[in-house]
């Protein structure tokens, strides 16, 4: 008796038949029974995606699509005594030998405006 040639991922039986679907990512055919509704991330819950996907090619929800509760800002520090950073900056020329360059009119040489970024916040 000859046989009719069925899908690789649909299964038959004779004594318990079963019925086939389309995969909605694949389009392969399969045994409905072995489809499984795909979720996505969205927000804080996975929700589903309207497609049904046999188990082989389900993919696992991307977390990249999850909200992230990010915590709150620690409570400022009263009386905080912040580095003084601009002190230690320099942006003059200096030669080989450490010496620092002046203009003929004894200016220093800079490599760029020196003004430091409060000045230049409180200007504008």
């Amino acid at each position: 008796m000859a046989r009719r040639p069925h899908p690789r991922r649909a299964g038959v039986d004779i004594d318990r038949p079963v019925a086939w679907a389309t995969d909605d990512r694949s389009g392969f055919i399969c045994n409905h029974s072995d489809l499984r509704w795909e979720v996505q991330w969205a927000g804080m819950q996975l929700v589903r995606t309207g497609f049904l996907v046999h188990t082989d090619f389900l993919d696992i929800p991307n977390e990249q699509f999850r909200t992230l509760i990010i915590p709150p800002d620690p409570d400022p520090l009263f009386n905080a005594r912040p580095e003084p950073y601009t002190i230690d900056e320099t942006d003059w020329r200096v030669t080989q030998d450490g010496s620092i360059r002046e203009t003929q009119d004894g200016a220093l040489r800079v490599v760029q405006s020196s003004e430091t970024e409060a000045e230049t916040e409180g200007t504008n």
